[in-house]
């Protein structure tokens, strides 16, 4: 016997989460489901800076979302990478770039090549050889090039900083013009089954009762459906491995880099770090790039 195919869906909370949802689920479920997305406007959302890493470029993506208008409609702009203060101790910081690390050297990776020569005092930093940790020095972006294949160019990862309360009015013209419903209203009891706990339905403050058969919890930290005092489905991990973890280095290289001379991997090394910084100077500084494809209108003066 075949499930019955699930044709009301319900979701839980608006803002940045509950609207991605929306506008995805829209857009790859088409018009055959009722969607509603029940928020409140007695709670709001904060319009916070919304940072990211590069998978929402696949997400817009699959929503078909032209990216200047979404730099425009948000306020963005790109980022190349996260910087981490402080992590592994206090006045430290690196920046982890989004994309590859050195070039593409075949059957042993660079950072082999890398480690040799950095045990040897003969190779700077790693960020010598990542377009994307040295361009954020000097304020530098573009898209990666496709022509530029093999290229730092051609291997530029990148993600977004955007209003989240802008990202969320921009998911939600789109999910609404797919037919999205919007329901205005506070959600005060959660209706189960009794025989397997499954959600049926939400009860508001106005009184108004929203049925579905597929409920998916957008609310943030309140977990209106998960973490309810009588059940709680995701519950606190600790992330003390991951951080102890921190400034772990490996022992050795490769052995197929002693195959090559002192002098020939240090030249390997140094023309990379070379080709990095001649990218570098090609590219444009990122209020360029801005100003010249997704610049926002001024807002007017009131």
């Amino acid at each position: 016997m075949r499930p019955e195919p699930v044709r009301e869906i319900v979701i839980v909370g608006g803002g940045t989460a509950g609207w991605m949802t929306a506008a995805a689920l829209a857009q790859v479920l088409g018009p055959g489901q009722r969607i509603r997305l029940v928020e409140s406007e007695e709670i709001g959302t904060i319009g916070v800076g919304e940072a990211t890493i590069p998978n929402i470029r696949h997400f817009n993506a699959a929503l078909e979302i032209d990216e200047d208008e979404f730099i425009r409609a948000t306020q963005g702009t790109f980022k190349l990478g996260i910087q981490f203060c402080d992590w592994g101790r206090v006045g430290d910081a690196y920046i982890h770039g989004f994309g590859n690390v050195g070039p593409d050297l075949g059957l042993v990776p660079f950072h082999h090549y890398w480690l040799k020569m950095r045990a040897l005092g003969r190779a700077p930093g790693l960020e010598a050889f990542q377009i994307n940790t040295a361009a954020p020095e000097q304020a530098k972006f573009q898209r990666p090039d496709p022509a530029l294949r093999g290229s730092p160019l051609g291997d530029v990862g990148y993600a977004f900083h955007f209003d989240a309360g802008l990202y969320a009015r921009f998911l939600r013209q789109r999910a609404e013009s797919r037919g999205v419903q919007r329901v205005e209203g506070r959600i005060v009891r959660v209706h189960q089954r009794e025989r397997d706990g499954f959600v049926e339905s939400v009860l508001l403050a106005n009184g108004e009762t929203v049925a579905g058969q597929l409920f998916v919890d957008c609310s943030g930290l309140r977990g209106l459906l998960i973490e309810r005092e009588d059940f709680e489905l995701f519950g606190a991990s600790s992330w003390l491995q991951v951080m102890t973890g921190q400034y772990l280095m490996p022992r050795g290289w490769h052995p197929l880099v002693d195959q090559r001379s002192d002098d020939e991997v240090a030249a390997l090394v140094a023309h990379c770090a070379q080709v990095v910084a001649n990218c570098l100077q090609r590219m444009p500084t990122q209020q360029d790039f801005i100003e010249r494809h997704c610049r926002a209108p001024k807002p007017e003066m009131a």
